[in-house]
């Protein structure tokens, strides 16, 4: 069963676990058993090839002023989601989840320091950590848990409100509203991404570098596909698909699900990373790592073509769209948090 406690106070850790990884040969996504650089095995884990973890590129300090506005934030920011109830920004530092309303603080939580990216369900957000799940309510503060067994990467929600969670040591884990475990699904090296079409569940293995298909509704390990030079992060496409940020390899793919297929591969820009849907403009938006730049792809002519291209604050890590198709834009190195409103991307 979960546990409950209210929100905690006290330092802040300033560790910062990069858990999206991958290094480097081969292209092209082709069905698969596996491939990779180095080997390795654990409790759960498959005996098979693995590769190294992908180091994304970092720029030079910027010679072009980010657009916008920038607003201090010392910590580097982990991940960045918006409430779709209030339209508030959640702000993933390492450390601490903080929610801000307009540009005011509305509420902290302190969070483990090594915790994976934050995940948004109805109400509530689900960070997996080392060890646990927390599952975080956003109108009254209060934080459940769960014990994981491993360490958490990945965390999605289901529409019925069932949690999912990727751990370090290869399980898919799947909880019920209660946060209760129903089922632990092993098989993989590494859950470091997921993501959720109904009952089909979409999971990164990043060691691998390889995306695989679950069908949770039927208990079945469906097709797996190399994915990419490098693939670090993973969202869906707004139409039941996936869209993988290639860091390694410098491009973005587009995947279909059920059958599980690669439709798109192109070249964006140095180090892709943060992948993020907007649905005001239907595009998606990657920080590119490397040459300081958040550049807006758009799928709909059936190739991936950049649309647009923002100047970023130094080391840009983490994106969210707003409401009224704003920009946000967080830093990885404290250079800051930078918000682009709609009519200045042009």
């Amino acid at each position: 069963m979960a546990t409950r406690n209210g929100p905690s106070s006290g330092p802040r850790p300033r560790s910062l676990r990069r858990t999206a990884l991958l290094c480097g040969a081969g292209a092209a996504a082709a069905v698969m058993l596996l491939g990779a650089c180095t080997s390795g095995s654990g409790e759960g884990r498959p005996d098979v090839l693995t590769r190294d973890p992908v180091v994304p590129a970092v720029a030079d300090e910027p010679t072009e002023p980010p657009t916008g506005t920038v607003a201090e934030f010392s910590d580097p920011v982990q991940a960045l989601e918006i409430d779709p109830d209030s339209g508030a920004l959640l702000i993933q530092s390492p450390g601490l989840l903080t929610v801000r309303s307009d540009t005011s603080v509305a509420a902290e939580w302190e969070l483990p320091a090594d915790a994976g990216p934050v995940a948004l369900g109805d109400g509530y957000a689900v960070v997996p950590a080392p060890d646990e799940v927390l599952r975080i309510d956003l109108a009254s503060g209060e934080i459940e848990r769960a014990e994981l067994g491993g360490d958490g990467l990945a965390a999605a929600v289901l529409g019925d409100g069932r949690v999912l969670v990727g751990t370090e040591q290869g399980a898919l884990m799947v909880f019920d509203a209660d946060l209760t475990e129903q089922d632990r699904i092993t098989g993989f090296y590494s859950v470091n991404g997921l993501v959720v079409a109904d009952e089909t569940v979409a999971v990164l293995d990043a060691p691998q570098t390889s995306l695989t298909e679950f069908d949770l509704a039927a208990g079945e390990r469906g097709a797996t596909v190399r994915l990419g030079v490098g693939a670090t992060e993973i969202i869906g496409d707004g139409y039941g698909g996936v869209i993988a940020a290639d860091t390694e390899g410098d491009q973005v793919i587009g995947l279909g699900l059920d059958p599980l297929v690669v439709r798109q591969m192109a070249p964006v820009g140095r180090s892709p990373l943060a992948p993020a849907y907007d649905p005001v403009r239907g595009l998606y938006w990657l920080a590119l790592t490397g040459e300081d730049t958040v550049v807006g792809v758009s799928i709909a002519t059936g190739e991936p073509v950049v649309e647009h291209t923002v100047a970023a604050v130094h080391d840009p890590r983490a994106i969210a769209v707003g409401p009224d198709g704003e920009l946000f834009i967080g830093s990885a190195d404290g250079a800051g948090l930078q918000t682009v409103p709609a009519e200045e991307i042009r």
